[in-house]
């Protein structure tokens, strides 16, 4: 049953994405604004704790469509991530693989107004949802609420979900700061469960100066209850950011050079564990973006260290 649902999933996603391409007479035709696409284009660089990598390719890869396609490729170890999908009427459809897992998506969630979900995976975590989002309070607090069905491994749960948050933003003189606070509530009636979970993010930033961005911010989570679907559970959480960005000076669009230097440090109150980091971001007009390389040090609670390396961006 299981096979013949995901079978029909395949193949509808697989119709629904021509259609959203199909937007005259000439889909593959180049748009206009094509080369601007690829401004939301990342590279995928990921190392474990040894350097080795673990994961290389290319997100959000734009294809030559009018309906923004997007396509992402990663080189495994042992496997290729292949991922194509598309955004449409606060729609996302997705199909792929990734991690030796296919997988196939079907999302509506405008920021308000009715939301469904379906989520199939052959391993992990899979859903099928449908709820309603709306904000009240002067549009200050935003409440998400949904009902469905999740299967994790062998388990198959219905569940209910809540959600409520908000936002307090101020500034102090050149700072600017923010409160951020969030509550999530499942449930599973035929199991008699709850597994609730409340968080804030304090955050703050300031540029002393027109090319330097300082940012601060800390997370604290609590959580309670029993959570029948693993994936669905939070648990405690307490971690401290600091980053300081400096953006390079320069007249015109350089060929080549250096674009920004940033620095950072997280502490990770619940197991002790300090990482510090290094990003160097070079900056070229053949990309909308800067990239570089990171080097990151982690500081276990016993005092041993290690460092790991890897590639990051940045919006220029």
């Amino acid at each position: 049953m299981i096979a013949r649902l995901r079978c029909t999933a395949l193949l509808s996603l697989l119709a629904l994405l021509p259609a959203a391409a199909a937007q005259d007479n000439s889909p593959f035709r180049v748009p206009e604004n094509y080369l601007g696409r690829f401004g939301g284009t990342s590279p995928i660089f990921e190392l474990n704790d040894k350097s080795d990598i673990t994961r290389l390719g290319l997100n959000g890869i734009p294809l030559p469509t009018n309906a923004d396609i997007r396509f992402t490729v990663a080189k495994r170890p042992n496997s290729w991530d292949l991922l194509l999908s598309t955004r449409r009427n606060d729609t996302t459809y997705l199909i792929g693989t990734e991690n030796q897992v296919r997988r196939v998506e079907v999302s509506h969630n405008p920021y308000t107004g009715p939301q469904f979900t379906g989520l199939l995976r052959e391993k992990g975590l899979s859903e099928v949802s449908a709820g309603y989002a709306f904000t009240t309070l002067d549009n200050k607090v935003y409440v998400y609420n949904k009902a469905g069905l999740a299967a994790s491994g062998d388990l198959r749960e219905p569940f209910t979900y809540t959600q409520v948050s908000t936002s307090y933003n101020d500034k102090v003189g050149e700072v600017n700061f923010r409160v951020a606070p969030l509550a999530r509530l499942y449930t599973y009636p035929f199991e008699g469960k709850v597994h609730a979970s409340a968080e804030v993010v304090v955050s703050a930033n300031t540029r002393p100066t027109p090319q330097l961005l300082l940012e601060a911010s800390h997370l604290e989570r609590f959580a309670t209850g029993d959570s029948v679907i693993p994936d669905f559970r939070q648990g405690r959480a307490e971690e401290t950011n600091l980053n300081a960005t400096y953006r390079v000076p320069y007249q015109n669009d350089p060929q080549f050079g250096i674009g920004a230097l940033r620095g950072g440090y997280t502490h990770n109150w619940q197991n002790d564990w300090n990482y510090f980091r290094g990003d160097l971001f070079l900056r070229s007009n053949l990309l909308p973006f800067m990239a570089g390389p990171r080097a990151e040090y982690r500081l276990s609670p016993d005092g041993k260290g290690s460092w790991v390396y890897g590639l990051v961006t940045l919006g220029k």
